[in-house]
């Protein structure tokens, strides 16, 4: 009977220890909780939307000019001298379609912010 008591008293400290982890991990998942919301509900979309128009812009750019160019070689052939390379035809509907899509997306993941304004 005395070397039952140690083990018992033994086995409860462990068992009240794995208790206490457990509540500290319940307690760090409440408190995460709110943050990860805020991130996923607010800052992910407003980040979205900052960058999206941005994006929008850059393919405007690349419809209306060509960025391949053949640069001559020898003696001073540089990028300034280069002949510009047309892109081929399915490539400018690609791009075209691309900025068609981009345009009613990007305002759409602005339109949960246009009460606040």
């Amino acid at each position: 009977m005395e070397l039952d008591e140690p083990v018992q008293q033994e086995a409860k400290v462990v068992e009240d220890r794995r208790d206490d982890e457990e509540l500290a991990k319940e307690d760090e998942q409440a408190f995460l909780n709110p943050s990860r919301w805020w991130f996923a509900s607010t800052a992910f979309p407003l980040l979205a939307g900052t960058f999206g128009p941005m994006a929008s812009a850059f393919s405007v750019c690349a419809l209306v000019e060509n960025w391949r160019v053949i640069v001559p070689s020898g003696p001073g052939g540089n990028e300034a001298h280069g002949i510009d390379v047309k892109d081929p035809g399915w490539y400018v509907k690609e791009k075209t379609c691309r900025l068609g899509l981009a345009i009613p997306l990007t305002t759409g993941l602005q339109m949960p912010f246009v009460p606040s304004l």
